[in-house]
């Protein structure tokens, strides 16, 4: 099972349409697969910061403009401003197409 097939506890954490992006996001590969890291702004960063840290354990369902990217547990809040995010079994071009817009 992969972290989109994950079954969820009612957690969505929705990046762009809801929360403030700022800087758009970063590509990285890292042990053959894709990991993006999203940059939103400080008001954002602390409501992501407050939003993890209330739901440390749980599972959260991560979209972009409307498309799942994951579905990952909480281990802790994620670093100021920016949201890391595991993309096993991306392709460069369906995470391309899925920043377009940033």
């Amino acid at each position: 099972m992969n972290d989109t097939d994950a079954p969820l506890v009612g957690i969505t954490l929705v990046v762009a349409t809801v929360i403030g992006l700022a800087g758009g996001y970063w590509l990285d590969r890292w042990l053959g697969y894709y990991m993006a890291t999203i940059h939103v702004d400080a008001q954002a960063a602390r409501r992501v910061h407050t939003f993890t840290a209330k739901n440390i354990g749980q599972r959260v369902d991560v979209r972009f403009n409307g498309t799942r990217l994951a579905v990952p547990k909480i281990l802790d809040p994620p670093p100021s401003g920016q949201i890391p995010t595991s993309l096993n079994g991306w392709t460069r071009a369906q995470i391309e197409q899925v920043f377009a817009r940033y």
